[in-house]
């Protein structure tokens, strides 16, 4: 038949006003993808006043598969997170999320993996303060390069190839299984809190934003000005490592524990991996 009803569950990601009254919702689901949903009703519909961005829940939808047409019937809420709207360091990072996942077209398909990542990433972030929702929302893009298949490779330089000299990159960069979380944090934090001056005796590679990619110091010698690169040190490397190894569990607790300019260079680094593998700007990285 071409015409059904179906119902899967999913993440609302972004409305948009259509042209004669009517809303055309983005929602991810597992099953079907990034979907165009539109949403009819006047102003005190209930339905239209459910259909808000960042509601997790299941929908029901008519579809005609003729006309590519698919309308919204009902949602039947599972998580809101209303945390989000609390504060704009929480509201902004949800919304890079989902400008993230339509500009990659959920990493070129990958659904279900991002639909969970991305529903737990709210989670995570619904009561998050300004310090932590940063952090959480770096892991979130980090692990969609790693679904991407474009996760940095640190052990050498991506122009000349040279191998990278550093205690972090001689070990394989998983998390101690010996050790609880907790313990993990707390050592990693203890290494980041380290004084610059402790921390510039390390051998360091580098961050080219011309490049998007990490250069050893021969490399990023003229490699245009020094505010397009940005220097990373055991401390950048090990939260790297949590946001593969830990993910997002544990992160609240280890942004209150770091420097406000460790998190600073942390978000520069990924935000501009992020677009390079969005082939583009990310328009809500600009607000």
């Amino acid at each position: 038949m071409a015409e059904r009803n179906q119902s899967f569950d999913a993440l609302l990601l972004h409305l948009r006003d259509g042209l004669s009254g009517y809303r055309i919702l983005n929602v991810l689901t597992a099953e079907q993808g990034l979907l165009d949903v539109f949403v009819f009703g006047g102003a005190k519909s209930s339905l239209r006043s459910l259909a808000t961005p960042f509601i997790f829940g299941k929908i029901f939808i008519y579809s005609d598969n003729v006309k590519n047409y698919k309308k919204l019937n009902d949602i039947s809420i599972l998580e809101s997170f209303p945390g989000l709207r609390e504060s704009y360091a929480r509201l902004w990072s949800a919304e890079v999320i989902a400008e993230f996942i339509m500009r990659t077209s959920a990493c070129g398909g990958e659904y279900p993996r991002v639909l969970s990542s991305s529903v737990e990433a709210l989670r995570f972030l619904e009561n998050a303060d300004d310090k932590a929702a940063g952090l959480i929302l770096s892991c979130f893009l980090w692990k969609m390069l790693s679904v991407m298949g474009l996760e940095p490779d640190f052990s050498g330089c991506s122009l000349c190839g040279q191998k990278f000299h550093t205690a972090s990159s001689n070990q394989v960069w998983k998390a101690d299984a010996a050790l609880t979380p907790q313990a993990r944090l707390v050592s990693q934090a203890a290494f980041a809190g380290q004084t610059p001056q402790a921390r510039q005796s390390s051998p360091r590679l580098w961050y080219s934003d011309y490049e998007a990619a990490f250069v050893c110091p021969d490399c990023a010698v003229g490699h245009g000005e020094s505010r397009h690169l940005i220097p990373v040190e055991d401390d950048l490397l090990t939260i790297f490592s949590i946001f593969s190894y830990n993910g997002f569990a544990g992160l609240p607790e280890l942004a209150a524990s770091l420097p406000a300019e460790l998190l600073a260079r942390v978000r520069h680094i990924v935000f501009g991996l992020a677009q390079n593998a969005a082939e583009g700007t990310l328009l809500t990285l600009k607000g």
